[in-house]
């Protein structure tokens, strides 16, 4: 069940909310202040553990005040499936009764092409020892296996959502990336599997106009307008497989810590990755009235005996955009 927030919760002072602001995230849980007797529990999920979620049709559609708009959205059923907590795209505060959050969706098996998502089994990172990859990748290096077989964060499918604030106590994190030097190599496969989907998207634009322009003159003697949808995968998976080898030879053995980043390396990244966060969180504020997805999380997977189809959240997604 998601997490509960007491009726009139504990509102740590600015010096906690410093404290555990995103450049120390990772390791939050380790420097967890005393409050009133107990640990300072902060209102959003860390970043690269694992979480179950689910989407609250309610309360994403709340800010329209539409009757119907709301009683449709409270016949929408919505499973639960389990993500990998990416970033935040705005500033974490415990004053905002939501934050966003992008998540990366987690499945088990590869995930399908699809030409109405731009996916390929490729765009993807293995969870699970043993899992394979096309194009080789190793599996990331976490605290704690998965309760489930054949993991892959599914990377062409990261959804920018609102978590809904709640008491995030880090002792009860079942799993998340090991250390600094994995969650950069998950952030580098994420950065290129997203670069090489919006390619796949631009080229699927590119094609429809070129349709458009050739049907409007359309005649016998024309050839066909559409692209050789084969020939462009391979092209942008051989533009990552170099990168991917160079990251992948840069790492320790299957399952060890990677050692393909110095540790000044690491802080400096992690410096500049939390500035350039909040910087961007300045543009974007959590209390804004949205009609983002909102949704629950926890860190309880037990009840997740299976993972659904992580195709399934974008269908439930495409409902309420409807």
């Amino acid at each position: 069940m998601p997490l509960d927030i007491d009726d009139d919760p504990f509102v740590p002072g600015v010096d906690d909310v410093l404290a555990d602001t995103p450049s120390s995230s990772r390791q939050r849980g380790d420097k967890s202040k005393e409050k009133n007797g107990g640990p300072y529990l902060p209102t959003y999920p860390l970043i690269d553990a694992f979480v179950a979620l689910s989407i609250d049709p309610v309360a994403t559609v709340q800010a329209l005040e539409d009757p119907v708009a709301l009683a449709e959205a409270e016949k929408l059923p919505c499973k639960t499936y389990i993500g990998l907590v990416d970033n935040y795209s705005g500033l974490p505060s415990p004053y905002d009764p939501f934050t966003r959050t992008s998540i990366c969706l987690v499945g088990q098996g590869l995930p399908p092409h699809s030409e109405e998502y731009f996916s390929q089994p490729s765009m993807s990172i293995p969870l699970s020892p043993g899992a394979e990859h096309p194009l080789g990748r190793d599996p990331l290096k976490l605290t704690n296996l998965l309760p489930w077989p054949n993991c892959y964060v599914y990377t062409c499918w990261k959804v920018v959502v609102r978590v809904r604030s709640a008491r995030y106590d880090d002792r009860l994190i079942v799993s998340k990336i090991s250390d600094n030097s994995q969650g950069f190599r998950k952030a580098y496969f994420v950065t290129g599997d997203r670069d090489a989907q919006w390619k796949l998207e631009n080229a699927s634009r590119s094609s429809a106009r070129l349709v458009e322009k050739t049907s409007s003159h359309a005649t016998q003697d024309l050839p066909d307008a559409g692209p050789d949808w084969q020939a462009v995968y391979a092209q942008l998976a051989a533009s990552h497989v170099d990168q991917d080898v160079e990251v992948q030879s840069c790492t320790g053995s299957r399952g060890d810590s990677a050692t393909w980043l110095p540790s000044s390396d690491v802080d400096d990244a992690s410096n500049d990755e939390h500035m350039i966060g909040v910087m961007a969180a300045m543009l974007s504020l959590n209390s804004t009235p949205s009609v983002m997805i909102a949704v629950d999380a926890w860190y309880d997977l037990s009840k997740v005996p299976a993972i659904p189809d992580p195709q399934g959240f974008l269908g439930e997604r495409k409902a309420l955009d409807e």
